[in-house]
């Protein structure tokens, strides 16, 4: 059975698949995903992988030539996509993602394959993979870099990668390499989730939580918003005497205009206020919060879900109105509603 991708997806689709190839696992995972791969290089109509006979080992499918036809198709393509004239968009990205993830799996093929490591010798790998990724980032200016969403996945990627063999056993990159391509995506993307989110895992690794503490406070004052907020005072909580660092930093948060209108972090703030067992400082943050973003319907459900008890009833009263007056409105079952209605008939 032959099919045909679509040229336009072909790309997307096709590291999709490898993708989900290595997610599963199992003996074949690597060559799988590198037979479809190759089949992007290479072109052509595609032809799903078979399994060879019993006791021959997947890699054994494999052909130098496969390999080279390969290598030399996603040459052809990226220099074309990554010519001056071209815009860096979605299929740009896959095709060198896919480029990247072809030469990282071949010294596991090339081990597997005396015919394929004689042709790829000491040139493939993750060094070969970072290659290809630095190529892509260094032909795009950084200027159209920023609002880019195709080269913020492509930087995501390599950083992921970087960080998944900085971690392995025998690593083949060093920390201080995966931070330093970290910083650097950063410095274009500061507020992507996904970068951070690695650094700190990165820098828990490394057991160097106070140069992130320092990295976050400094973006913090230079270009606040509520997702370096929340990383900040992530990083400052698992510190076993944080607490009151913690605060400090909640409160700055929601009083600068990048955070106060933002509900997360009022409920983050609340919710903390209860881990600590001071239920009347969380109450007071609810009432705070409902005042500055009144339209969040979340943060009033927290508030009354967890701190009724605390509030006297008329309290409870005037906030259900406030809300009932605000166009929001709590769904409560219809057998509740009659039941009350029973009891108070006369």
């Amino acid at each position: 059975m032959r099919t045909s991708f679509s040229h336009q997806h072909s790309a997307s689709l096709a590291l999709a698949y490898a993708e989900s190839e290595l997610a599963r696992g199992g003996n074949e995972a690597a060559t799988r995903a590198l037979h479809v791969l190759a089949w992007l290089g290479v072109g052509g109509p595609f032809t799903p992988f078979r399994a060879p006979g019993k006791g021959v080992p997947a890699a054994a499918v494999f052909k130098a030539d496969t390999v080279l036809q390969a290598r030399r198709g996603f040459q052809s393509q990226l220099s074309q996509m990554l010519s001056a004239s071209a815009s860096f968009d979605a299929k740009a990205g896959a095709v060198v993602s896919a480029a990247a993830l072809f030469e990282e799996l071949l010294p596991g093929l090339a081990a597997a394959n005396e015919a394929v490591g004689a042709v790829t010798g000491k040139g493939s790998g993750v060094g070969a993979a970072m290659a290809l990724y630095q190529h892509a980032v260094d032909a795009v200016p950084v200027e159209a870099q920023t609002m880019n969403a195709a080269m913020e996945n492509l930087r995501v990627k390599q950083c992921d990668m970087l960080l998944a063999h900085s971690s392995s056993r025998h690593p083949a990159v060093t920390p201080g390499q995966t931070r330093a391509a970290l910083l650097q995506a950063l410095e274009v993307y500061p507020y992507s989730g996904r970068l951070l989110g690695m650094l700190a895992e990165c820098e828990q690794r490394g057991h160097t939580l106070s140069r992130l503490r320092l990295h976050l406070t400094k973006r913090c004052q230079d270009t606040p918003a509520a997702l370096l907020w929340l990383m900040a005072i992530k990083a400052e909580a698992v510190l076993p005497a944080g607490s009151h660092r913690v605060q400090a930093l909640f409160e700055q948060a929601v009083s600068e205009k990048s955070g106060q209108h933002f509900p997360l972090l009022w409920r983050c703030y609340m919710s903390y206020e209860m881990h600590r067992g001071r239920l009347d400082a969380a109450r007071r943050v609810m009432l705070r919060a409902v005042h500055t973003c009144p339209g969040a319907k979340p943060l009033w459900l927290d508030g009354l879900h967890f701190l009724a008890e605390q509030m006297p009833g008329t309290e409870r009263k005037d906030l259900l109105q406030l809300m009932t007056a605000k166009g929001l409105h709590i769904r409560t079952d219809t057998y509740e509603i009659l039941l009350k209605t029973a009891a108070q008939a006369p």
